[in-house]
């Protein structure tokens, strides 16, 4: 996503870590720290817009692949099962990188660019509009 054209103040959160995160991926351009735990926050602003009923303001990743998993259990998917995965392993990568993992300062201080790449690349790809409702 390139913003040649857009201003700064017709961004959104969501829009500006995609542009961060993507250019990146893309450019190698960024800290590998930082980008690991922005990969969170964009993933959680994205299913807040997505799948709003299950994401409000507040609950976090694990919250929403915890209640997602609950609900392919009852019978009553949101998600299909490869989208939920993903969720799942990114949430787990990411955990490392949030700020209530004790090590998460040391975890953000030793990020590998490489590893970091892959997963911000995994993050872009899902929400490129890869999730669906499983009602849908």
């Amino acid at each position: 996503m390139r913003t040649d054209n857009a201003t700064g103040d017709s961004l959104s959160d969501f829009h500006r870590r995609y542009e961060m995160i993507d250019n990146f991926v893309n450019e190698a351009d960024g800290d590998a720290g930082r980008i690991a735990g922005e990969i969170r926050l964009l993933l959680e602003g994205y299913l807040r817009v997505a799948f709003h009923e299950y994401m409000p303001p507040g609950r976090m990743l694990g919250g929403f692949a915890d209640e997602a998993e609950q609900m392919k259990r009852d019978g009553t998917p949101i998600l299909y099962d490869d989208d939920l995965q993903e969720i799942k392993d990114l949430n787990g990568y990411t955990w490392s990188f949030h700020h209530e993992n004790p090590s998460w300062r040391e975890n953000v201080a030793n990020a590998d660019a490489r590893q970091v790449r892959g997963f911000a690349g995994r993050a872009i790809a899902f929400t490129r509009a890869r999730a669906r409702l499983k009602s849908e």
